[in-house]
């Protein structure tokens, strides 16, 4: 016969023989067969309910991190428990708790920062009315810990500087430090560094800082601290500020000490004292020598002013209208003979430019002339002298020896170049026809023109047995600087 799915009750068959009271009784009986049993039906007790003998469940579990199950509740907010489930109150409780952790507590004038142990916020409104404030009106947040660390942050509210220290659990407060912060590229607080020991091995290096382009680390600025020595032994320590480029590190600039040096292209080092020593010295020089041209300049002046002092320094205007004749003596032939003093130039005179009152070609206003009775015999030169202080001189002669009763030559201009040590000499040889002509003479090395210099008249003797007379002249300016 065959039975339902789920009950498993009788079903007539198509080729049975139909009996309405057999079949009844045994579906009756079937029905009440699987009543009150498991796996059938279900049937209610006195109370109303199912009874639990005819359901077909397990005891629940406790739930746990890993499984669902059956977990108690409840209001404590220090229980570490994993198994219990935290109730609205005791949510509220938390809440109320960080609330009042995050209000601003205003306290009385005069606390001291460092009786602040209690975990919250603080409003510090004048860092002289509150001992041991790192700033100005600012928030102070405490975070305090067992056993007894706590830790302040202070930020000022209208730099924006922030502020760390802390406490150990014996009570000794750190000091403050200032917080790194960075705004729109730019470096709003000192930056402070903690080094560890260079040794005292010459050479020894320790990077205090990189400033890097983007995050290429192939340029950029490198503050490099440096043991440096003198021979085998260190020395002292010196800071380099080097420029990255192409992954190269390229020393620019070394402060040691009270002094700033650069690196040249061979790696010496070149020092800025040193250079401003040097400036200091050209200045002093050129000072001297604006005052020595009867200028008017100080160090106190700057290089333009000083520039401008140079170029107001004016020549000195002299007028000269002299002459001079010596009688040959053969006896002292090839000896110089030095007549009158004529004029005495200022010391540090570095120019001195001769042009005569008549610059008519063939007149001797301004000559050297020699006249002979004889032409077979040498007559000697006239000449003018430059001499310094020390006695050391130039002389100036043009005349040769020349056959004819009569050498002259017409003076037209002769300059003195105390930067090229030399005299030009143009002048008109009068027998030559009025050809102009050029001699330069040169001035010894170790001429003195720091010092006055004296011009002066004379000749050199000749060997000519027969009387001739040396005659120089000069007539004209003088300029002279």
């Amino acid at each position: 016969m065959a039975n339902t799915e789920k009950l498993a009750l009788p079903l007539i068959e198509p080729n049975m023989t139909a009996d309405v009271p057999r079949d009844m009784n045994a579906l009756a009986e079937a029905v009440d067969a699987k009543a009150g049993v498991a796996g059938g039906l279900a049937l209610l007790g006195v109370d109303g309910k199912v009874p639990a003998d005819q359901l077909n469940v397990k005891d629940p579990v406790d739930a746990s991190t890993t499984q669902k199950g059956i977990v108690q509740l409840s209001n404590a907010i220090s229980d570490t428990s994993t198994t219990k489930a935290a109730t609205p109150a005791a949510v509220k409780a938390v809440y109320d708790l960080a609330v009042a952790g995050m209000r601003l507590r205003n306290i009385n004038s005069g606390t001291n920062l460092d009786t602040l142990t209690q975990t919250g916020l603080y409003r510090i409104v004048e860092k002289s009315k509150f001992p041991n404030a790192p700033d100005d009106y600012g928030i102070l947040q405490v975070n305090a810990d067992t056993p007894g660390y706590v830790t302040h942050k202070f930020i000022a509210v209208l730099s924006a500087k922030e502020y760390t220290r802390g406490r150990n659990e014996s009570g000794t407060w750190t000091g403050w430090r200032e917080l790194l912060t960075i705004s729109g590229g730019d470096l709003q607080s000192t930056l402070s560094v903690l080094l560890g020991d260079l040794g005292t091995t010459a050479g020894n290096t320790q990077d205090l800082a990189t400033f890097k382009s983007g995050t290429s680390n192939l340029t950029g600025l490198i503050i490099r601290q440096v043991r440096v020595s003198n021979g085998t032994t260190w020395e002292s320590t010196a800071t380099d500020l080097l420029r990255r480029t192409d992954a190269t590190d390229q020393a620019i600039l070394r402060f040691q000490g009270d002094d700033i040096k650069f690196q040249n292209a061979d790696s010496s080092w070149t020092s800025l004292r040193d250079l401003k020593q040097s400036g200091d010295n050209a200045k002093q020089i050129a000072v001297d020598s604006v005052n020595a041209k009867r200028g008017s300049a100080s160090t106190a002046m700057s290089w333009a002013e000083i520039g401008t002092a140079i170029r107001n320094i004016s020549p000195v205007k002299a007028m000269i209208n002299q002459s001079y004749q010596i009688t040959n003596n053969p006896s002292e032939a090839g000896e110089f003979v030095y007549g009158q003093k004529w004029f005495v130039f200022p010391a540090n005179t570095t120019i001195i430019s001769f042009t005569p009152t008549d610059t008519v070609v063939g007149t001797m206003d301004s000559y050297l002339k020699i006249t002979r009775n004889n032409a077979t015999e040498d007559g000697g030169t006239p000449l003018w002298r430059l001499e310094d202080a020390n006695g050391v001189g130039v002389n100036c002669e043009m005349v040769k020896n020349l056959a004819g009763a009569e050498e002259s030559k017409s003076i037209r201009s002769w300059t003195l170049d105390a930067r090229n040590r030399e005299v030009t000499v143009i002048y008109y040889q009068y027998h030559a026809q009025g050809i102009m002509r050029t001699e330069t003479i040169s001035i010894p090395s170790n001429f003195d023109f720091s010092r006055e210099i004296s011009l002066w008249s004379g000749g050199r003797m000749g060997s000519n047995t027969s009387p001739a007379v040396y005659s120089v002249a000069l007539k004209g300016n003088l300029l002279y600087v």
